[in-house]
Order: structure tokens, then C-alpha cells, then sequence
């Protein structure tokens, strides 16, 4: 299919029975020919039917690589005469690029990526590109922190959550200490995820190492009310992320 409004091709695949079907009738006659031509230079077994492209279904990942290949040439490109800003971005985690270009991708900002992986957009664009990086929260190279998103985040915060509302409950749960302990640790290393307020999370770690610290300090004067509280704390702080 093509995108009406910004003319860049774009396709859907759906299974059928052994095969996978690419539903190209959108696309234009020379598009076609070009996913023909490369196709056969790579030898991969395929076949039209109407606006339909047929492959077998372990030929869809190849498949798709090369029609992503058609894609990315469709997309529109920077004029040479426009005043242009440039990003660098080549040291930048995978997941926040992928991230910064589906938004990008979105807000329909015209753009081109260098060989090296760094940005160009038009210098027009400058201030909504860069209210995007603030909006998603993307915070750059790798600061010694550890990335984590999608269900290992959500496993983390689900142990944390539960070890803080049995502590709050129970201080002296020696399960409830051990599970707490640990993934406060963890917790402690995970870098801002992105969507996430960057004040709420050093909060959330503040309060989740500290009321570690407390656990496993033998010499710590918190009584067992003031561990509760502190657990509280840590569990009130992860109700909006569960």
C-alpha cells in the first residue's frame, strides 16, 4: 500500500496455510517491478497474484528485508538547498532510536539517516524534533545504567511491588526481605525506561535502595513501624506503573 498522505509505500503481510501473502496492489507499477527484479537476484522462490506477493513461509523474513529496502528509497529526502540540523546519534542505544524514528515516523517529519546512524532534518523541524526527545524521555549513550523496557520491566516492578506490600505488612517476612532486596538491587541499576517521569523513578530507586540498605544493616536503628512505612512508600510509588 502507499501512504496517501506522505506517498511512502508501505505493505501488510497475513499467513495462509504454509505461505505468506504481501498485499502490494497500492503500490506502483515500478515499485512492483523493482521487488520483481530483486527477488530473482536473490533467488528467493516467490509469485504474483494480482496485487498479492506469494512467498513460502520461511522466505518472509528475507522477504521483508527487501521490501523494507523498496520502502526506505520511497521515503521523501531532504532538498540540498534547505538549511538542514544534524543529530548524532550513532552511539545511541538501538531501542531509543527505534523509538525517536517511529515518532518521527508519526509526527510526519521529513527526514534522512547517514551511513553512520546520525539524523538530518530540516532546521525548520529543529525545535519539534526536539521537544520529541523530551517528550519520550530519551536519555542517549550508555551512562553505566542498564536498559530494561517491555515484560522484564514489568516482572521487576511486580517483584519489588510485592516484597514492599509484604514488608509493609510484615518487617520481619524473611521471604518477603529476600525478594525485596533483590529486586531493589536491580532496580537500583535500571536506567530511567523510557516513558517514565525521570523524578519519579530516582525517587522510586532512592526510596527502594535505601529501605535495602536498611534490611541488610544489622546495626540499623529503623524499628520494625518505620520499615513499613518505608515499604509504603516504595509500594505507592509503583501503583501508576502497575
Amino acid at each position: 500500500m502507499s501512504d496517501a498522505g506522505t506517498g511512502e509505500l508501505v505493505y501488510w503481510w497475513s499467513p495462509r496455510g504454509d505461505e505468506r501473502v504481501f498485499d502490494l496492489a497500492a503500490w506502483p507499477e515500478e515499485a512492483t517491478q523493482l521487488v520483481r527484479s530483486m527477488l530473482e537476484a536473490s533467488e528467493v522462490p516467490h509469485r504474483f497474484e494480482g496485487g498479492e506477493l506469494i512467498v513460502a513461509s520461511d522466505q518472509r523474513e528475507e522477504t521483508q528485508e527487501l521490501l523494507d529496502e523498496v520502502v526506505a528509497a520511497s521515503r521523501p529526502t531532504l532538498e540540498e538547498d534547505e538549511d538542514r540540523v544534524e543529530y548524532e546519534l550513532s552511539d545511541w542505544p538501538p531501542g531509543e532510536v527505534a523509538v525517536l524514528e517511529s515518532a518521527l515516523e508519526e509526527a510526519g517529519v521529513v527526514r534522512e539517516w547517514t551511513e553512520e546512524g546520525d539524523l538530518l532534518v530540516y532546521a525548520v523541524d529543529e525545535e519539534r524534533v526536539d521537544s520529541l526527545f523530551d517528550e519520550l524521555g530519551l536519555r542517549g549513550p550508555d551512562d553505566g545504567t542498564v536498559a530494561l523496557d517491555g515484560e522484564e520491566l514489568t516482572e521487576l516492578l511486580n517483584s519489588l511491588y510485592l516484597g514492599a506490600d509484604k514488608l509493609s505488612r510484615d518487617p520481619a517476612d524473611p521471604d518477603a526481605v529476600i525478594g525485596f532486596a533483590a529486586a531493589a538491587e536491580r532496580v537500583g541499576d535500571i536506567a530511567v525506561p523510557i516513558g517514565f517521569d525521570d523524578d519519579d523513578w530516582k525517587r522510586l530507586q532512592e526510596d527502594a535502595v535505601g529501605l535495602r540498605g536498611v534490611l541488610a544493616d544489622a546495626d540499623a536503628t529503623d524499628d520494625d513501624e518505620a520499615v513499613s512505612e518505608r515499604a509504603r512508600a516504595v509500594r505507592e510509588h509503583l501503583r501508576p506503573w502497575l
